[in-house]
C-alpha cells in the first residue's frame, strides 16, 4: 500500500484491488488514530517484503545515478534526524486529515523536496550575511544570485529532492501527538439569536484534546548540482553544501522547529 494515496486519495483509490488491509482503513466510526495505525503497520509490512524493499532500492540507486544532475558537477551527503528530534514537513498541506506529511506521490516514502531545502538555504544565507557582515550573501549580493537566482534569472544551483535511503525507509514513518489545551479559547464560536461572537477565557480545568499526526524519521540523501565549468562549479557547491548544513543543524527543517522538530546531523 502507498502511503501517499492513503493519506491523499478516496477510499476507491486505495482499494481499487480489494487489498483486505487496505479495506480495514476505511471501516465505519475508526478514529484517526486508529487509521493511523493500520496504515502504518500495513507500510511495515510491505517494505519487510524483500522484493518490495529491493524495488524501492533499485528506484533509490537509479534516481541518484541516473537524474539529469549526474550530467552536470555535484555533491551528495546525507543527514539524519538529530536526537530526540522528528521531522514534520508539509505539516500545513491542506488535508482530510488536519495534519499531512510530505510523502513521495510514486515511492510513498518521506522525503525533503528541493523547494524546502533551498528556501532553508536562502533564509540561512540571509542570516549568515546579517550575522557576519558577508554582505555577498545578502539579498543583493553577487553570491546570493550567483547561488539562488533572482526573478529574472535561475541561479546555478540545483536543489534536488532528497529520498530517504533503503536502510531506513522502513521506520521512516512514525506516529506523534499533540495535546492542545484550551480548545474553547482558540475556537471563535457564535451564540444565542443575535449571533454574537463569543470568546471563551482558558481554564486551568480544560481537558487537553489528543490529535494523532505523523512525524519522519530516518537518513536522506541530499543532493545539489552546479552548471558550468567543473573547477568553478566545485567552488560554489562547497559554499551551498555549508550553508545548507549549517541551516539543516541550527535551524532544522519543516514546522514545529521551535518546539525542537525538524534538527539534523550531518552523517559521517
Amino acid at each position: 500500500m502507498n502511503m501517499y494515496l492513503a493519506l491523499t486519495k478516496s477510499h476507491y483509490d486505495v482499494t481499487g484491488r480489494e487489498h483486505a488491509m487496505a479495506q480495514a482503513l476505511f471501516k465505519e466510526g475508526d478514529s484517526k488514530g486508529s487509521f493511523y495505525k493500520v496504515a502504518l503497520q500495513q507500510y511495515k509490512n510491505e517494505l519487510k517484503d524483500t522484493s518490495y524493499e529491493k524495488d524501492y532500492e533499485v528506484c533509490f540507486n537509479r534516481y541518484y545515478e541516473n537524474s539529469a544532475f549526474g550530467l552536470q558537477e555535484h555533491v551528495t551527503f546525507e543527514v539524519s534526524n538529530a536526537p530526540s528530534s522528528a521531522l514534520v514537513i508539509g505539516n500545513g498541506t491542506t488535508s482530510v486529515l488536519e495534519t499531512y506529511l510530505s510523502l513521495h506521490p510514486t515511492y510513498g516514502v518521506p522525503y525533503l523536496p528541493g523547494t524546502a531545502l533551498k528556501g532553508l538555504a536562502v533564509r540561512a544565507a540571509n542570516q549568515l550575511a546579517e550575522l557576519h557582515t558577508r554582505s555577498e550573501l545578502a539579498k543583493d549580493g553577487v553570491e546570493y544570485r550567483t547561488l539562488f537566482g533572482t526573478r529574472e534569472a535561475a541561479g546555478f544551483i540545483h536543489f534536488h529532492d532528497a529520498l530517504v535511503t533503503p536502510g531506513t525507509a522502513k521506520e521512516a514513518i512514525q506516529l506523534d501527538v499533540l495535546t492542545p489545551h484550551h480548545q474553547e479559547y482558540n475556537q471563535i464560536s457564535v451564540k444565542g439569536e443575535k449571533k454574537e461572537t463569543f470568546y471563551a477565557a482558558p481554564r486551568d480545568d480544560d481537558s487537553p484534546v489528543p490529535v494523532p499526526f505523523l512525524h519522519a524519521q530516518g537518513t536522506y540523501k541530499v543532493a545539489l548540482s552546479c552548471e558550468g565549468e567543473a573547477s568553478v562549479a566545485k567552488d560554489w557547491l562547497k559554499l551551498a553544501v555549508s550553508i545548507l548544513q549549517f541551516a539543516l543543524e541550527h535551524e532544522g527543517i519543516g514546522g514545529k522547529t521551535n518546539a525542537g522538530y525538524g534538527r539534523m546531523v550531518t552523517s559521517s
